[in-house]
């Protein structure tokens, strides 16, 4: 009986960490704003043919694949994703041509 109470107990520790991961998880996910920016001006997508050059005032899409399918749907050229968290300074950039799956035909 001892070891079946060492695996509970083991069990309910993961079980811990994991809630605390997630809740980490979430709360980044909060902070982080998933910005469109043109890379030939550093203008952050507001609205419709509305860019600006503070990254708070710039529509948060939330999530990549919304940002993405926007792109897709408005055949949008010239940008790339941005993310920010707590500082809307300190952006992180990424080409859209780094976000697209490649598979190989091999």
């Amino acid at each position: 009986m001892a070891g079946f109470s060492l695996n509970i107990n083991v069990a309910s520790t993961l079980l811990s960490y994991c809630r605390v991961a997630w809740d980490r998880v979430k709360r980044d996910e909060k902070r982080m704003r998933t910005l469109l920016r043109k890379i030939s001006t550093g203008l952050y997508f507001q609205g419709p043919d509305l860019w600006t050059s503070d990254a708070m005032r710039a529509h948060n899409f939330k999530m990549i694949d919304r940002a993405l399918d926007f792109v897709d749907r408005y055949q949008l050229n010239d940008v790339e994703l941005a993310f920010t968290f707590d500082d809307p300074r300190d952006v992180t950039a990424v080409p859209l041509d780094k976000m697209e799956l490649r598979y190989s035909d091999s």
